[in-house]
Formats: structure tokens, C-alpha cells, sequence
């Protein structure tokens, strides 16, 4: 399925999906914990579909409330979105 290169894991597995025609991407750079994972995506799918805000800043919420409650820098921070 392609050449392998070193570093380009993601922004492949990103672009697919934009070529594909998805509109946002949400991914991690890194491997994070499950659980603060889980209490994540809860507050920013709360944020994105019963608030109705921007894919963007409801994941800049959700990541500013982790890091509020104490979860480790490695968890919330590597958290990204792409797109237009």
C-alpha cells in the first residue's frame, strides 16, 4: 500500500481522510491514557453537538478543562484537530 517513510504515520492517515472527503480529523500524536481519553471526548462532543460550537475551539475547551482538573500534560496536550 504505498511507500513507508519515517514520521508520516499520521499526516497519511490524515490526508486519506481529507482525500476521502472528511472534513475534520481528530487524532492524538501520541499514545494517551484511556481513561482521561474518555473524559476528553466526552466534553468535546458535549461542546461540538448539544452546544453547537466550532470542531476547533470545542476541542481547545475540552483540552483547557483537562488541564484544569490535573490530567497529565501527556494527555490532553498531543490532542489535534485538521481541517476546513
Amino acid at each position: 500500500l504505498g511507500v513507508r517513510r519515517g514520521g508520516t504515520g499520521l499526516a497519511s492517515l490524515r490526508q486519506a481522510f481529507h482525500a476521502a472527503g472528511v472534513r475534520f480529523v481528530l487524532a492524538t500524536l501520541w499514545e494517551v491514557n484511556d481513561v482521561y481519553a474518555e473524559q476528553l471526548m466526552a466534553d468535546f462532543y458535549t461542546r461540538l453537538w448539544k452546544r453547537g460550537e466550532d470542531p476547533r475551539a470545542a476541542l481547545r475547551a475540552a483540552k483547557d478543562a483537562a488541564k484544569q482538573r490535573g490530567v497529565p500534560f501527556r494527555d490532553w496536550a498531543g490532542w489535534m484537530i485538521s481541517g476546513r
